[in-house]
């Protein structure tokens, strides 16, 4: 079994030997003790854990196939919306350093290039514009 690839973690602070798992596919959450971690990345989980892991999402037999599925899914729900959205990051150059800031280290002078921005202008236009579809556009970028 191999972990998700949809799941966030984050320290616990109230219990220091402890993990919170978030799993972004599922909407399921569970504390389990680093032991845990340490136990899937070594292959020595126990079927019991293992179950209850894979039941709730935090587990699969396929990390492949799951992003497939996952892929199909985003893929059937644009088939049937009349209504895009895209997000355009512009950069990540940010001169701040917030504590809640979910960039982390990959923050720096990154920026979209022309060429990336004519690539994201034509695939607007292909996937919204032509087929009729409105289509809403966020540009994001690091703090000024």
């Amino acid at each position: 079994m191999h972990l998700s690839r949809y799941i966030k973690t984050y320290p616990c602070r109230e219990n220091p030997s402890s993990l919170l798992l978030f799993s972004t596919r599922r909407l399921s959450k569970i504390l389990v003790p680093c032991s845990v971690m340490k136990a899937i990345e070594a292959g020595t989980l126990s079927p019991r854990d293992e179950q209850t892991l894979s039941r709730l999402g935090f587990l699969v037999s396929d990390p492949d196939a799951e992003r497939r599925e996952m892929l199909d899914a985003l893929a059937e729900i644009n088939r049937h919306g009349d209504k895009g959205h895209v997000m355009a990051v512009m950069n990540l150059d940010c001169n701040l350093a917030c504590r809640y800031c979910f960039e982390g280290n990959r923050k720096g002078e990154y920026y979209m290039s022309p060429e990336t921005a004519d690539l994201l202008v034509d695939f607007v236009a292909e996937n919204y514009l032509q087929s009729g579809k409105n289509v809403n556009i966020d540009f994001y970028c690091g703090e000024p």
